[in-house]
């Protein structure tokens, strides 16, 4: 269960977490005016996965996926955030392992969907549009929204996708086909490290390009309605200092904009 918590200078993604039941002493929020941190819960079946049967890394990840852990984390949130609301984000693999944890840990994620208004969406793994086409990807994100649909049941519907990286095509077609306006389809920090990277984009929220997910749209003629959310927003002068210090992937550590782990 990977865990990431992104500082952003805006809400959008407060847009992807209308619940279907508000708690009765939740307030509206306004984008406007306001700073917000999102928090995000990625379950997996292992570590970079892109697709049901494409998997860039072989561990086995169904003894860190456990109910217990799930649960305590979603229950630590809410005792410090009583009005927060999270996202949560299954690879196809997780939507559809037949094992035990993984059952229950569906179960009760409609159970917070309902009690908390939380998002629950899909999440291609990280690095879908560097390994599948761009047709596979629309393709799977589209059985997947339809998948947790179902699961969640009401009427329920995905208001974000949790990417990773997405392209611009990929972005436009959840704009324009699934009625998707926000994802978190960019690292920003991330360059040639893990699976994959890219180079360069704003760190903070903007309407992408058609022709480039890093390149903010400049006009009417290039615009996809779609936020791309930077997911790895990170503190620069943490990154510098530790990067320096110990290694380039340290810029991951210390006080920056992203806290990461694995909750066993």
């Amino acid at each position: 269960m990977i865990v990431w918590m992104v500082a952003v200078l805006s809400g959008f993604q407060l847009r992807a977490a209308d619940p279907v039941v508000v708690p009765a002493n939740t307030e509206p929020l306004t984008i406007e005016g306001n700073r917000f941190v999102t928090l995000c819960i990625m379950i997996r079946t292992t570590p970079w996965e892109v697709s049901r049967d494409v998997k860039l890394h072989p561990r086995d990840e169904v003894d860190w996926h456990t109910l217990e852990g799930v649960r305590a984390l979603r229950e630590a949130f809410a005792t410090n955030n009583p009005n927060g609301r999270l996202t949560w984000g299954f690879t196809m693999n997780a939507l559809e392992d037949g094992r035990k944890n993984y059952r229950e840990i569906r179960d009760y994620v409609v159970e917070c969907q309902k009690k908390y208004g939380d998002e629950v969406t899909y999440f291609p793994g990280y690095f879908p549009a560097m390994y599948l086409p761009r047709e596979r990807v629309n393709r799977e994100m589209s059985e997947a929204i339809e998948i947790i649909s179902k699961m969640v049941g009401n009427g329920y519907r995905p208001q974000s996708i949790m990417g990773g990286f997405l392209s611009a095509d990929n972005l436009r077609y959840l704009a324009e086909k699934e009625n998707i306006h926000v994802a978190h389809a960019v690292i920003w920090s991330q360059h040639n490290i893990d699976g994959g990277g890219a180079d360069g984009s704003p760190s903070y929220p903007f309407y992408p390009s058609t022709e480039h997910f890093c390149k903010p749209a400049q006009g009417k003629s290039d615009f996809i309605d779609c936020v791309n959310l930077d997911g790895w927003t990170t503190d620069m002068v943490s990154m510098d200092i530790t990067a320096v210090e110990v290694s380039a992937r340290s810029r991951r550590t210390k006080v920056g904009g992203l806290i990461w782990g694995i909750v066993r």
